[in-house]
């Protein structure tokens, strides 16, 4: 699906171990390169507990970056990372973890934790993922906010590769029939 689709991604987590050793970089190009996938179509996510050493971790998102993956910083707001350290990382994406999201529906002082956080990844350049959206008023509220990117349960719940792939293919020809 990636192959024949460049507009497709896929994420994949990492170990705070990988983050910091950098090892499963040259074994992940290699099979990148070997598969005819773009460096672009992999989004290579870390917790916040990942780059508690700052230096290697800064290190290996800094040669994936050059390499042309999009680094992400995942489950953000959970973790230990500082401020500082965030606008220190190469990172393209924030992933606003669901707890924030969940907010969007609560008293006002919740909301404003995400309008916050959404404020300071743009000030910071970066796109953002937001984790866990479930209702259709999230989702309208991220809009409002220019979030681009969603990922929860509104959308599909947790899938094999083999349901994903009759997923994408239904929705692939409901597309082509609303096209006709």
């Amino acid at each position: 699906a990636l192959v024949a689709d460049c507009s497709m991604h896929v994420a994949i987590n990492l170990a705070a171990s990988d983050v910091c050793s950098g090892r499963f970089m040259a074994v992940l190009d290699n099979m990148r390169a070997r598969a005819g996938i773009l460096p672009s179509q992999i989004w290579l996510e870390a917790t916040e507990t990942g780059f508690m050493d700052l230096k290697p971790a800064k290190e290996t998102m800094s040669k994936a970056r050059s390499l042309g993956y999009v680094t992400a910083l995942d489950d953000f707001g959970t973790g230990y990372s500082s401020l500082q350290n965030l606008q220190q990382l190469p990172l393209d994406i924030l992933k606003i973890d669901k707890s924030f999201v969940d907010g969007i529906s609560q008293p006002q002082a919740a909301a404003v934790l995400i309008d916050h956080l959404i404020d300071m990844a743009g000030s910071l350049g970066l796109a953002i993922v937001a984790e866990g959206v479930e209702t259709e008023e999230q989702l309208a509220y991220l809009r409002s906010h220019n979030v681009r990117y969603a990922q929860g349960w509104l959308f599909a719940k947790a899938m094999s590769v083999d349901a994903f792939l009759a997923y994408r293919a239904a929705d692939i020809q409901d597309v082509a029939r609303a096209d006709a």
